[in-house]
């Protein structure tokens, strides 16, 4: 079973838990062991919103947590545009930039 933090994020980040604990940068193992859904090709978009109750502390957390994500997928991306695996490029990139656009989201509600 998950904890709240990991259910979140999941729910957030469209990426499953397997990959989040193990595969995606910034959570301990290199990226190119387990797919995450931007790897896969799938692009899965949560479509369905949610409510959620979080204190502002909360908020701050998830935050830093997703900047340390955020900063493990550019560092593969530069590492994939040095290896010339373009495809590569463009998935870390574009998860570093949905990543990006809920760090603003969440920012917007604390501040």
């Amino acid at each position: 079973m998950l904890h709240a933090p990991w259910r979140f994020l999941v729910a957030l980040t469209g990426c499953s838990a397997k990959a989040l604990a193990f595969g995606a940068p910034g959570f301990g193992r290199p990226a190119n062991r387990i797919k995450t859904p931007f790897q896969a090709g799938t692009k899965t978009i949560m479509a369905k919103a949610i409510k959620l109750t979080l204190t502002e502390d909360e908020v701050e957390m998830l935050v830093d947590a997703l900047e340390v994500d955020l900063e493990g997928y550019l560092e593969s991306a530069k590492e994939a545009r040095g290896n010339n695996n373009r495809a590569d490029v463009a998935t870390f990139t574009e998860a570093a930039e949905r990543i990006g656009a809920l760090m603003t989201r969440l920012r917007a509600l604390v501040e």
